[in-house]
């Protein structure tokens, strides 16, 4: 059994700025705690956390004004990677309680389901493939995203040095197809 804590005293924000009017860093901290328990070919985690979002959510108040709530939310998760020989499958579930619409104001909970695979070949080829499904449950309505899917290859080359990969996703809901390839060089 593993257990690993962090605490931040001082939590940071992307910052935004507009007409000289910007966000200011919240004076709240962030911490969290993870429980893992490995098997043979496993591990099973879960997670608790108490987060302020990256980023500052604008919320309209009463009288139509902007304004950036900085209130911590709860995070839940647990996670659970199973390898059968050069085949890993991963299963992820995160929950967050209790975080800003943009510009409503209300609250909201979020589940998101993630799973996939991860490959490697003889020669260290790697191959992968996910899918992500989002559900958000407003206190007034629920609703659910289309999955999103990834797949993706790596590998490295010239005694390491040398990472090529690509990597392409699809999100049905939004008709959004990417796809990323990338070439890293280490000099050493």
């Amino acid at each position: 059994v593993k257990t690993q804590v962090f605490y931040v005293p001082k939590a940071r924000l992307d910052l935004i700025e507009h007409a000289g009017h910007g966000t200011e860093q919240p004076d709240q901290s962030e911490w969290g705690t993870q429980l893992t328990y490995s098997l043979e070919g496993a591990d099973i985690s879960i997670m608790y956390a108490k987060l302020v979002p990256n980023q500052p959510v604008l919320v309209l108040d009463e009288l139509g004004r902007v304004t950036w709530p900085l209130e911590r939310f709860d995070f839940f998760g647990s996670s659970l990677p199973v390898a059968f020989g050069r085949l890993l499958y991963k299963f992820d579930l995160g929950y967050r309680e209790n975080q800003y619409y943009q510009m409503v104001g209300g609250r909201y909970n979020r589940l998101d389901l993630a799973t996939g695979f991860e490959y490697t070949t003889s020669n260290n080829h790697n191959i992968n493939a996910g899918v992500w499904v989002i559900k958000d449950r407003s206190f007034e309505e629920q609703s659910s995203q289309s999955p999103q899917y990834t797949i993706g290859w790596n590998k490295t080359y010239l005694n390491d040095n040398l990472a090529m990969s690509l990597l392409g996703q699809v999100s049905t809901e939004r008709d959004h197809y990417g796809v990323t390839l990338l070439g890293e060089y280490q000099i050493n």
